[in-house]
């Protein structure tokens, strides 16, 4: 019988010392992740109808996969993309795809991507939205809210695009957010600027 209080009060007080151990853990801080990935964790960008976030990794390697089953090329854009993030992991944001999701159903409409941050502080947009949600605005909401949010960092100075002249639905989403054309041309078409507004 002694043997088993023995035993029975060395189990409790194991029990008692795990509980204060994990309390005592809780309070410790965690250390950081990497400031790339807590950045990207903490972007999004709201409006009123729409959520855009930045993908992972994960997730732009499993939609370059899940592309490249119908349009190889949009696959190897996102194959780019990727290298981007990749080779820049300081400039994540600027290469990663960004979600455009309905506020409402959570479903994903498109996604909208800048193709790095170059010196002269002008990134290009590109932008993509799902045929079946076409004609309903949110390419011009997406790119207004993402040329604001670009706009925003102190490095950004105007922002570019590139448009194929009878892609209409694509020069009005352009025209809408105010960009104009530069009189020159790219791979993808005629080039366009935003310049950012001076205070």
């Amino acid at each position: 019988m002694k043997d088993y209080l023995k035993a029975l009060k060395k189990l409790i007080f194991i029990f008692f010392a795990a509980e204060v151990i994990k309390r005592v853990a809780a309070k410790v801080k965690k250390p950081k992740e990497s400031t790339t990935k807590n950045t990207a964790e903490k972007a999004a960008v709201n409006t009123d109808r729409l959520t855009i976030t930045p993908m992972s990794e994960n997730e732009l390697e499993a939609l370059m996969e899940e592309t490249r089953k119908t349009d190889s090329a949009l696959a190897d854009a996102y194959g780019d993309m990727l290298e981007g993030c990749r080779k820049n992991p300081e400039q994540f944001l600027w290469y990663t795809a960004w979600k455009i999701s309905s506020r409402e159903t959570d479903e994903m409409l498109g996604d909208i991507c800048f193709k790095g941050l170059p010196e002269n502080g002008q990134p290009e947009i590109g932008y993509g939205i799902i045929e079946k949600f076409r004609c309903c605005g949110y390419a011009t909401e997406a790119v207004e809210a993402m040329c604001s949010w670009a706009e925003s960092q102190s490095a950004v100075n105007a922002i570019e695009t590139e448009a194929v002249e009878d892609n209409t639905p694509s020069l009005r989403v352009l025209e809408k957010c105010g960009f104009v054309k530069t009189g020159e041309y790219g791979e993808e078409g005629a080039r366009f600027i935003r310049k950012k507004a001076q205070p």
